[in-house]
Order: C-alpha cells, then sequence, then structure tokens
C-alpha cells in the first residue's frame, strides 16, 4: 500500500494534478515517518512550490536536508524556492554550495550569475557566466570565443570578438565581433 501512494503521487506529479500529488506524497511521508529518498522530498516541496505553500515547501525540503545533507537535488530545488521568493541571498548561499559541492556543473554556475544579475552585481553576473560557459562547453573561454569565430568567417584573424553581460536576468550573455 505504502510504495502505491508513492506510485500515484508521482502519476499526479507528471499530470500537473498538484493537490492530488501533495496528497499521495503527505500520505506517504506521514506513513513511512518521513525516512525516504531526496527524490520524493523534492517531488514533494516542488508541488508545494507550484500551489503557492511555499513555507511548507521550505520546511519539507529542510528535513529533507537534514536527512540527506549532501543532496544536490534538494539543495537545487531550495534554490528554486529562493528564486520563486526573490530571497536572493537564500539563493546565492545555495548556489554557492552547489558550486562547492560540484564545481564543474556549469548549471550551477548558470544559477549563480542569475542571483548576481537580479542583485545588480554585474560583473560577479558576467564572470560566474564565463565560469559556466568555460565548464558547458568544456574548454576554456578563449577556446570557445575562436570557434565562436571559425562558425562566421573563415578568415578569424580580422575578426575581434568578446564577451559581454546584457544584464539581463535570464540569459547568458552575447558576443560581439568587429
Amino acid at each position: 500500500m505504502v510504495s502505491n501512494l508513492v506510485y500515484l503521487a508521482k502519476k499526479h506529479l507528471k499530470e500537473h494534478n498538484w493537490a492530488k500529488a501533495i496528497e499521495y506524497f503527505e500520505q506517504y511521508m506521514n506513513q513511512i515517518n518521513y525516512q525516504c529518498d531526496d527524490g520524493i522530498y523534492v517531488s514533494y516541496a516542488k508541488c508545494l512550490r507550484i500551489v503557492g505553500e511555499t513555507e511548507r515547501a521550505k520546511k519539507v525540503l529542510t528535513e529533507g536536508r537534514t536527512l540527506h545533507h549532501g543532496s544536490e537535488n534538494i539543495l537545487r530545488e531550495l534554490f528554486n524556492l529562493y528564486d520563486i521568493l526573490g530571497d536572493w541571498k537564500a539563493a546565492e548561499n545555495a548556489a554557492n554550495t552547489l558550486i562547492e559541492m560540484n564545481p564543474n556543473q556549469a548549471n550551477y554556475h548558470f544559477l549563480l550569475g542569475r542571483v548576481y544579475a537580479f542583485l545588480s552585481e554585474d560583473k560577479r553576473a558576467e564572470q560566474v557566466f564565463k565560469t559556466g560557459l568555460k565548464y558547458k562547453h568544456k574548454m576554456p573561454f578563449d577556446s570557445l570565443i575562436r570557434i565562436v569565430q571559425q562558425s562566421i568567417t573563415d578568415n578569424t584573424a580580422k575578426v575581434s570578438s568578446q564577451y559581454i553581460f546584457t544584464m539581463g536576468r535570464n540569459n547568458l550573455g552575447g558576443f560581439i565581433h568587429f
């Protein structure tokens, strides 16, 4: 019966029937006394976040983090929650912790860059986005610029390119060629 609750919760989650998913996650969590894998905490909290029950989502994630302290999944969902709430300092802490846990994960650098963009710390955002692009493409940033140049011209000696942060909160910047 208990595993059936997880199945039903995930089924409703997939169908975006958040209220039903929450109902089944609650039943499951109560029956197992909150001793489950990190994915259950994340899925349950995601449903709560989506329906606007952010304090309950935070409580679920905090409990999950206590049990699964090293869980990147829980920390990413905490970041999502802080992002929705506009709690940029807490989001910055979550992103920095994710980077400490997995420094080669480009998306974690992009999350931190998003935070800095919202905090209007443009230079920091630019630097973090560049680091993320380096990890995303698995090459030094200068090599990435050369590849971009080669994609627009055969004569790269006549083109100079630079990365710019365009002060957007949902983009990674752009390249200017001259």
